[in-house]
Formats: structure tokens, sequence, C-alpha cells
């Protein structure tokens, strides 16, 4: 992340951190060919590899979340059927902010072509499974 963008991240963490508070989240592990994994790096914020994901909608349905983020953030267009819940927490405190998550598994045929990143993405990167370090990407339950 550039030296601006942390800059603005760090101006708006208040309001930041009063809109994400016990907000409810997702975050969905991409899973290609069974051994790759899709990570993203948001543009702002701190700057770590993690999961696609984001914030349900007022309204919204979980799993209908998750689907709309992993598009946002990847271009990737999911089907219902590939998501398979893995689990929810609630006060998960996720770069200094309690939220509720909930955790999605997506199995797909092939590692497909990414796009450019999105405006809130930075990077996006196929990275092997078996290498992955899944607690720093927030996913230590990828291995249950």
């Amino acid at each position: 992340m550039d030296a601006l963008g942390k800059l603005f991240y760090w101006l708006a963490w208040p309001g930041i951190y009063l809109a994400l508070r016990n907000s409810q989240r997702t975050r969905v592990a991409i899973v290609a060919q069974g051994k790759w994994l899709l990570v993203v790096k948001p543009r702002l914020g701190s700057g770590f590899w993690g999961l696609p994901g984001g914030g349900v909608k007022p309204g919204e349905q979980v799993a209908a979340a998750a689907i709309r983020e992993v598009c946002e953030e990847t271009g990737l267009n999911l089907e219902l059927s590939q998501l398979r819940p893995v689990g929810a927490a609630a006060n998960v405190v996720e770069r200094g902010v309690p939220l509720k998550l909930h955790y999605f598994r997506a199995d797909i045929d092939e590692k497909r072509s990414l796009g450019r990143p999105s405006l809130e993405i930075a990077g996006l990167e196929w990275i092997e499974l078996k290498d992955a370090d899944l607690e720093s990407l927030g996913c230590s339950w990828l291995n249950a």
C-alpha cells in the first residue's frame, strides 16, 4: 500500500471503527483444484493478505453477501451451490475491530485467471495451499 493510502486509512480510523464494530462480515476461502487458495490484499488498512469477503448489508442474506463481496473483490462469480458454510464467530477482533465473522469455503475446478484488482483491493493472488500460513491469513480452520 502506498503512503497516501496508509495516511488516509489512519485519518479515517475513528469513523471506520464506529462503522464496522460489531458488524457482520464474511470471509471466503476459495480453493481451486484442492491445492490453490485465492488471497487478496486490501488497498487501505493493514496491507496484510487475507481471504476475500466483506460486509453484510441490512436485509441481505449472509451467503449472498459472501458471493457479492467475492465478485466485487476478485471478479469471480460463485454460485450459491459452490459455497459451503464452515462456521461463524462473534466478538472476533480483526485489526482492532470487534466483528461477527461468517466463514465459507468454495471449491472450484480450476485456478481461474484473475482480473485487475478493484478500487478496494491492491492485489489478487493464487497461493499454494500447502505453503500458506493459514493462521496469518485468518483461516486456520481450513486445515480442519
